[in-house]
């Protein structure tokens, strides 16, 4: 039940940010792509922290460190790759 009530208002918070973003990519002060890409760094990173969390609950910190640094080469490639193009 707390699971559920968890994820209704997280979810209400996730309509606020997707009408944030909405506004801004509107207004045209930023490029559609830098803020499709920046969305995807976020979302890995959230999912990061879950998975190590998980982990480290589980008594796993050295699997937990190990995906926290390949999340961090994920994220760094992502935005390197990103500001070549």
């Amino acid at each position: 039940v707390a699971c559920i009530l968890i994820l209704s208002i997280s979810l209400e918070s996730f309509k606020e940010i997707i009408n944030f973003i909405k506004e801004i990519s509107s207004l045209e002060l930023y490029n559609i792509d830098f803020i499709k890409i920046l969305l995807k760094l976020t979302a890995i990173s959230i999912i990061l922290e879950y998975v190590i969390s998980i982990c480290i609950d589980c008594g796993e910190s050295a699997l937990a460190s190990k995906i926290d640094l390949g999340g961090k080469i994920i994220l760094i490639s992502m935005v390197e790759i990103t500001m070549n193009h």
